[in-house]
């Protein structure tokens, strides 16, 4: 009798793939940041007050942690297999 080696064989690694991931990753943060900095500052335009702009900027990180975060879940569920 063979002893079956049981180990699960690896994916290949796919390097496009993943700087298409990283890059996504980058631009959807960066986009995200700088829509919320656009938008505080508009309504710092509007009402005179900086603390708006740093709200606004805020905002814009928060969303940008969010959406690559929900990024990365999408994409390590379509790597399970």
């Amino acid at each position: 009798m063979k002893a079956e080696n049981k180990e699960p064989k690896k994916k290949p690694v796919r390097p496009w793939k993943t700087f298409l991931i990283v890059n996504a990753l980058g631009i959807d943060f960066v986009v995200c940041v700088l829509a919320g900095f656009f938008l505080g500052s508009y309504i710092q335009r509007l009402t005179g007050s900086v603390l708006w702009m740093v709200a606004g900027l805020l905002l814009g990180i928060a969303a940008g942690v969010w959406s690559v975060i929900l990024l990365i879940k999408k994409f390590m569920e379509g790597a399970d297999g």
